[in-house]
């Protein structure tokens, strides 16, 4: 029995905010890529909305997605982005 995990995330950008947002997001593919047991990560914009954000990611297992949530999201962008930029978390 296979212990891969996939995961979809979405991010939602404040009204103004897509280009630091995507900025941000962009700056966390290549090191998470390199992160052990990162199988796929991927971002993607809303061809019809700029405002939202899609991550695709897939795991080898649940222990390296849960050593992933251990990093900490505010270095790369800072709290500048987190706090300021992001509109509603999620979206449908």
């Amino acid at each position: 029995m296979s212990e891969k995990i996939d995961v979809i995330a979405h991010i939602h950008a404040a009204a103004g905010n897509e280009a630091i947002v995507r900025e941000a997001l962009e700056s966390f593919v290549a090191p998470t890529r390199n992160e052990a047991g990162c199988l796929r990560y991927d971002l993607f914009q809303d061809v019809s909305d700029s405002l939202k954000f899609t991550f695709i990611e897939e795991w080898e297992s649940p222990a390296a997605l849960e050593a992933h949530g251990k990093w900490p999201i505010s270095s790369p962008g800072g709290p500048r982005w987190t706090v300021n930029c992001l509109g509603r978390r999620g979206y449908r």
